[in-house]
């Protein structure tokens, strides 16, 4: 027998078939994350341009934005919406630098698990996790006595997106310099039996740690939406 040539990832019997089901026909393959793109891009800049008091009736984030209050009117919608608004919607560089960010992670790790789990199961896994990022901002808001806070942003869905990706890729590379050997926790532990036994054995310390952060960062004297944003840096450690 001659040399084999390494199987990529779309050689794999599993992700060949992308579509499953009557809906599933009507998408067609890596379509779901270029539909998910370019309505992020579309609503994105129908809220800098309403921002921008170029629309009546207020900003587009007015009425797609998540809020216990709003829901309690029935504006059921809010639990889907707001995933697809932006939190700092403009023309700025850096609004656009982090629209940029949010829809490169959903190309770059979204685009391989369409193909892997199929049109109608990503689509499905992408509202979930955005209707449960949703219910668990509500139960917070909530329990805080705050009815009134409002919710932006995609960073729920797409970091569920990483999540799945690192737990299927754990040593995969990007094109950065420093992150060439992969995934440090690929490295770490030797499967999932391992991390179950280091979490287990180091819960308490572990607790500690994670209230020790909790709570300076709820001590801090940073404004608030600057500490917010702190958010997606911690869910790119926890996915390296």
């Amino acid at each position: 027998l001659g040399p084999r040539s390494p199987m990529g990832f779309y050689d794999r019997d599993y992700s060949r078939d992308a579509r499953h089901g009557m809906l599933g026909d009507l998408l067609p393959e890596g379509g779901v994350c270029k539909v998910l793109i370019v309505t992020l891009i579309a609503v994105f800049a129908l809220q800098s341009l309403s921002a921008q008091g170029n629309f009546e009736g207020g900003s587009i984030s007015q009425y797609l934005g998540l809020s216990f209050d709003d829901i309690l009117r029935g504006e059921v919608w809010r639990l889907i919406t707001f995933g697809f608004v932006h939190p700092a919607a403009s023309f700025s560089y850096s609004s656009l630098l982090s629209l940029a960010f949010t829809l490169f992670f959903l190309w770059r790790f979204g685009s391989d698990l369409e193909q892997m789990y199929g049109s109608v199961e990503f689509l499905c896994y992408y509202l979930v996790a955005m209707l449960l990022g949703g219910l668990v901002f509500l139960a917070v808001s909530y329990l805080r006595g705050a009815p009134d806070s409002f919710l932006l942003g995609a960073l729920g869905p797409i970091t569920a997106v990483t999540v799945l990706y690192a737990w299927h890729f754990p040593n995969t590379t990007v094109p950065v310099p420093d992150a060439r050997m992969g995934n440090h926790y690929g490295r770490r532990f030797a499967d999932a039996g391992a991390v179950a036994d280091h979490v287990v054995t180091g819960l308490q310390r572990l607790e500690s740690l994670t209230r020790l952060w909790r709570d300076t960062w709820q001590d801090s004297t940073l404004p608030h939406w600057f500490l917010e944003r702190t958010f997606a840096n911690t869910s790119t450690l926890a996915t390296t």
